[in-house]
């Protein structure tokens, strides 16, 4: 039998018999077997992806280079002395329209040479890779991600796994194999039928409308911002109607948004608490960067890649981030990498997005739109 696919069998058990990592089920796994993988970038071939969701296959940052070796993803330039925030692989998992994922665990198997890296770490897009997750290995391990965090996933997340501390350029690592475990299900809809809910900023306040087609036992809408679309907090509520049948208005007005992306939901409660959130909507505020442009795309609109330009000064550490139309994070890259070559959007479904590149003297942003 192929060695790989022994050790993709070897993985899932794994999963139920580890540092006490629940079952779940494999929602993107690959193998990897293939006489020269590394080639590719990212590498696609033989993975098997949940239907209800995207998934990237595994990529390399800019900060290693491919190494040829049969079936197993492999680079070089892991020899910096602390973590480079280039030099890893990359996994990118996008939920269809309408699903959300509950992760339970990252599963892999990797080989080091003797000169390879003897550091690593396990980041994910949720906290900016600010964090380690788990504690990965140059020979592999299960990664519990069972943290609420993990939890209805319904955006794009990328997780990268880091390597440094070589003793040498020409020391090698790689993933041979690996799988995400998790269960992927539908969104599960409003107890009150929302008509529209839109956010837009109006002088220096926000102003959120909103409209319910019908109404069973709504008590209250509590309005939660964030800054991030991840943390969100309660800043102010709306009784609701009880029971309707017909369409109902309401508004909100955020008096003291932050300065940046506000990202605003409603959290529905009925009569007993039970209670369910809206979709994400985003407003931007405040003063755009000093120095530069708007942002402008070539070709807009876009299929499969896009160039983006700026007359920002681009620092390490600048962000560019993509947004979709529901104020969700879609994507997002270092601004030295992504200004620097064509962006590739084959994660992206067809639709208007708005992209923000975040420097230190402020932000420029601009909208671009995907067809399939």
């Amino acid at each position: 039998m192929n060695m790989g696919i022994l050790r993709a069998a070897f993985l899932m058990l794994m999963v139920g018999l580890v540092n006490g990592v629940g079952w779940g089920q494999s929602i993107f796994t690959n193998p990897i077997t293939n006489s020269n993988p590394s080639a590719s970038n990212p590498f696609t071939a033989g993975q098997n992806v949940n239907a209800n969701i995207t998934a990237s296959g595994i990529g390399r940052g800019i900060g290693i280079t491919d190494n040829a070796g049969a079936d197993r993803y492999n680079a070089n330039s892991w020899n910096t002395a602390s973590i480079d925030l280039t030099a890893y692989f990359t996994f990118t998992i996008s939920p269809n329209v309408g699903y959300e994922i509950d992760f339970v665990s990252f599963v892999y198997t990797g080989q080091r040479s003797g000169t390879g890296p003897n550091s690593f770490a396990f980041r994910s897009s949720l906290n900016n890779f600010a964090s380690n997750i788990g504690t990965p290995t140059a020979t592999g391990t299960t990664i519990s991600l069972s943290n609420a965090a993990y939890q209805n996933i319904s955006a794009p997340i990328e997780f990268r796994l880091y390597g440094w501390g070589a003793s040498s350029a020409a020391g090698t690592y790689s993933v041979n194999d690996f799988t995400f475990n998790g269960t992927v299900s539908v969104v599960a809809p409003l107890p009150v039928e929302l008509a529209f809910f839109e956010a837009k900023s109006k002088g220096e306040n926000t102003s959120l409308t909103w409209a319910t087609a019908t109404e069973l036992n709504n008590d209250f809408f509590q309005i939660e911002r964030s800054p991030d679309g991840r943390t969100f907090e309660a800043i102010g509520s709306v009784n609701g109607a009880g029971s309707s049948y017909e369409t109902l208005h309401y508004a909100f007005t955020d008096e003291k948004p932050l300065s940046g992306w506000n990202y605003y939901r409603l959290k529905q409660v009925d009569f007993d608490g039970q209670f369910a959130y809206s979709p994400v909507r985003a407003v931007l505020m405040g003063k755009p960067a000093a120095n530069s442009d708007q942002l402008r795309f070539f070709p807009n609109p876009a299929k499969n890649e896009i160039s983006i330009q700026s007359a920002a000064n681009i620092q390490p550490g600048d962000l560019l981030e993509i947004f979709d139309q529901f104020g969700r994070l879609a994507l997002q890259w270092e601004a030295v990498e992504a200004l620097d070559a064509p962006l590739d959007l084959f994660l992206l479904p067809a639709g208007l997005y708005v992209a923000r590149l975040q420097t230190a003297d402020g932000f420029a942003t601009g909208t671009f739109l995907v067809k399939r």
